[in-house]
């Protein structure tokens, strides 16, 4: 499933690389703020941001 949606991320037209990437970036710092606190990092958060990973390193490779 989170292949899938890598996939179709890494395919859509309209979100672009530098996009992608500030994701991943506004993500890994909630997930280290967190980590920080000593607070549980967010499955959804984790998720997405693996997702993310996945959809830039599929477009590197294409």
């Amino acid at each position: 499933m989170m292949l899938e949606t890598a996939i179709q991320l890494a395919e859509h037209e309209k979100i672009t690389t530098p996009q992608i990437e500030a994701v991943i970036a506004c993500l890994d710092n909630s997930l280290r703020v967190a980590s920080g606190y000593d607070q549980p990092v967010r499955l959804v958060a984790y998720r997405s941001k693996r997702i993310f990973e996945l959809a830039l390193a599929l477009r590197e490779v294409a």
